[in-house]
């Protein structure tokens, strides 16, 4: 099946299988992604949703004449364009006219809107493609990152103003603790890896994600990496918590790549647990491709696996998955819970379960907490 069910236009194997008369010609890459679809799908019904998904598509169809036009996955969509001129200026007019044409459109009760990014240049085969896609979507998502960090900021409250002050304490005195957490082979039923889970170890407590929230605002994201990896390194060489053969999972902020001794270090310390350790990045970070490739390089060199975490929502898609290429996708708990009871969630999980196995990647479901939501997600074929 070379074509997405909804809209019609190509999916992403349909893309790959019609890329054989572009290869050695200059392109240019459009990247689209509606913005704020969960929330259509949430305020007005998911039928509402796919009716703007396919408003997009119709779009692409009108405007793109002589190129591609695919649907990655949810609300994403890429448009392949012959580009003769070696420049982007073909390109960024043909985004200004889906952009106009977009506005001009009075037919929802909403406002329909997209993020963008763009790329061009020459490619000579499909992994020439494949980086020139990922550097759209990473622009793309820059973009996406920034317009959210805007819309985010606000006047503290005093409870706020308490919490930051918090923040800032832990962070300076290193006040983690944490917590690991069994993952669970589907097939045996046998203990497969742990999950080190970061909590604050200070009363009152704070969440992790409060925590994070306000790192960010302080811009002290590197001192929860640095903290979590010489932490959770140091607990597992000095107190030999990790029982034999199992793996041990590590949440990552790839955007705050370790400088200097610190890198040294931690370089030093992983290596002991190489075919052990198992890095989690989260796709929210905001990361250049030669940034990524830069740390996919010195995992794989030294034996340690990645994984992508919390998928199938914020700001996961197939083109990011692509993108990190991880050896394990971990599918957001979000799409699991009460599953049995929603046929739209089952179809969604059982297409990310097929996309991992199709590229060789393990998928582990999150937050499994009653017996039919076990039941069926085995049946869907997680790992």
């Amino acid at each position: 099946q070379i074509r997405d069910s909804l809209t019609g236009l190509f999916n992403y194997q349909g893309l790959i299988q019609q890329l054989d008369g572009y290869y050695g010609q200059n392109i240019g890459i459009i990247v689209l992604d509606i913005k704020d679809l969960s929330k259509i799908n949430e305020l007005y019904g998911r039928i509402e949703g796919n009716n703007a998904i396919n408003t997009i598509a119709h779009l692409l169809n009108t405007v793109v004449e002589n190129g591609i036009s695919c649907r990655l996955g949810n609300g994403e969509f890429v448009c392949v364009i012959p580009n003769q001129e070696k420049s982007a200026d073909k390109i960024l007019s043909i985004k200004k006219k889906i952009c106009t044409k977009l506005k001009n459109l009075k037919k929802f009760q909403y406002e329909l809107d997209i993020y963008t990014g763009y790329d061009f240049g020459c490619i000579g085969n499909k992994k020439h493609f494949e980086k020139l896609l990922n550097s759209a979507i990473g622009y793309k998502n820059s973009k996406k990152i920034r317009e959210n960090k805007i819309q985010s900021t606000h006047i503290f409250s005093d409870e706020e103003r308490q919490e930051i002050s918090l923040v800032r304490e832990i962070l300076d005195d290193n006040l983690f603790k944490y917590h690991f957490q069994p993952i669970v082979n589907a097939r045996t039923g046998e203990i497969y890896a742990y999950e080190a889970l970061m909590r604050a170890d200070i009363i009152p407590s704070l969440s992790p994600l409060k925590i994070l929230k306000y790192a960010e605002y302080l811009e002290r994201l590197y001192d929860v990496e640095r903290s979590t990896f010489f932490n959770i390194l140091n607990k597992l060489e000095n107190e030999n918590l990790l029982p034999e053969g199992k793996k041990i999972f590590i949440n990552s902020i790839p955007g705050n790549l370790f400088q200097g001794e610190d890198a040294i270090n931690i370089e030093q310390k992983i290596k002991q647990y190489a075919g052990t350790l198992v890095v989690e990045l989260t796709e929210q970070a905001e990361i250049s491709d030669e940034e990524l490739a830069r740390i996919k390089d010195v995992y794989e060199s030294i034996g340690i696996e990645t994984a992508v975490d919390d998928y199938g929502t914020g700001y996961s898609n197939v083109s990011n998955l692509l993108r990190y290429m991880p050896n394990y996708v971990k599918i957001d708990r979000l799409l699991l819970s009460k599953i049995q009871e929603s046929p739209q969630k089952q179809h969604f999980v059982r297409e990310i379960i097929e996309f991992a196995h199709d590229n060789n990647i393990k998928a582990l479901a999150e937050g499994v907490e009653t017996s039919e939501e076990l039941q069926l997600v085995i049946h869907l074929g997680v790992d």
